[in-house]
């Protein structure tokens, strides 16, 4: 008899206790972003884009045209360069359009579509990276042979075919990339058993932090190997220069020519384009690290934190403007490149600005002058 009301409340309990608990909010679902926060993420996304699709393009434009520039190194850094383009052109425009009109065009395919894409890019770009960095390892520390231009091209394959099949899983049904209100994008949602939890540390781990820790142990040693170099030839014993004739059956012979060994000319050459690497590797770390580290920790802890989501997310996106600006300051080829794409019109103000600043000092042209009228007095 008294089965029944028991029953009933426990059931009532259960019941209240459930709409509670499906009421609690998610902390992406409470926390918004201040107007102003969204303005100047707004102005630094466009300037982004800006940056990534023009600068980026460039590389891809300097090798696609340039048959001579198609070495190993070159193609996967155009391949690093395309990935940003993509990352630029396709998935920054919606993260800005939802920075502000979210609720209208948000939909669940194209931002799963989105976050597939996202992920994707910037896995391909680690990648590519990764190979790079192996690249430089063996010629400098293994003083093995370098990457064919034909190598090049495989490992862009593979890792394209490969980020694809880590980041396909969560659209076929293994996880959902899920788009939580007050989000800026699609994120892998919190996992709904442990294989999808496992699945996402598996993919963190293997398109993030293997590839990161691998970079960092061969950077660490290429370091280590032009130090000790460097040491080595300075420890050398200088020889001096000078000159001596040998005398052979009574002839003269050619004079032998004893000079210095220039060591400093060798490993600048080695170290000229690892130095650019090295900083890629460091922009790279900075910017796409701590949002792979607040995607794992978010998904464990069950809650999406809006603000600071979405602030680790636009400082990965700067990376996409940041690797061009590298390029142009430590790559020559690049800067002569830009030069030609510049308009016609500002190409001759800055010649003219330049030729004016180097005749404002008139003290050459003065003891030229001089000289000649000494010369005439005479």
């Amino acid at each position: 008899m008294f089965a029944g009301p028991n029953t009933t409340i426990s059931n009532d309990v259960i019941t209240d206790l459930n709409r509670t608990a499906l009421t609690l909010p998610i902390v992406g679902q409470v926390e918004s972003l201040p107007l102003t926060l969204k303005i100047f993420l707004a102005i630094l996304l466009v300037l982004v884009i800006v940056i990534g699709c023009v600068g980026n393009s460039v590389v891809c434009l300097i090798v696609y045209n340039n048959p001579a520039m198609r070495s190993a190194i070159n193609i996967l850094l155009a391949n690093l360069a395309l990935t940003d383009i993509l990352l630029s052109a396709v998935c920054m425009p919606p993260a800005l359009l939802m920075l502000f009109w979210k609720d209208k065009i948000i939909e669940n395919i194209p931002c799963q579509m989105f976050a597939f894409l996202q992920e994707t890019f910037v896995s391909t770009g680690t990648l590519t990276l990764l190979a790079i960095s192996i690249d430089r390892y063996r010629i400098i520390v293994k003083r093995r042979d370098k990457l064919t231009s034909a190598h090049a091209k495989i490992l862009t394959v593979v890792s394209w075919c490969l980020t694809i099949l880590l980041t396909l899983p969560p659209l076929i049904g293994w996880g959902k990339y899920t788009y939580y209100p007050k989000q800026t994008q699609c994120i892998f949602g919190i996992y709904r058993n442990s294989f999808e939890l496992v699945y996402l540390i598996s993919k963190l781990c293997f398109i993030n932090y293997f590839p990161i820790i691998a970079m960092g142990f061969s950077y660490v040693c290429i370091i280590d190997k032009v130090r000790r170099d460097a040491l080595r030839i300075r420890n050398c014993p200088e020889l001096d220069s000078h000159v001596s004739v040998t005398i052979s059956n009574g002839k003269l012979g050619l004079p032998i020519i004893q000079r210095k060994k220039n060591s400093h000319i060798d490993i600048h050459f080695k170290t000229r384009s690892f130095k650019t690497i090295l900083i890629l590797f460091i922009v790279l770390t900075l910017c796409w690290t701590p949002y792979g580290m607040n995607l794992m920790i978010s998904n464990v802890i069950g809650s999406y934190a809006c603000v600071r989501n979405t602030i680790l997310l636009w400082i990965g996106f700067v990376k996409c403007a940041v690797n061009p600006i590298i390029y142009f300051i430590y790559i020559s080829k690049f800067r002569e490149a830009c030069a030609e794409y510049v308009p016609t019109s500002f190409k001759f103000s800055l010649k003219f600005k330049v030729f004016t600043k180097r005749r404002v000092n008139p003290a050459a042209i003065y003891e030229y002058r001089e000289k000649n009228g000494a010369v005439g007095q005479r």
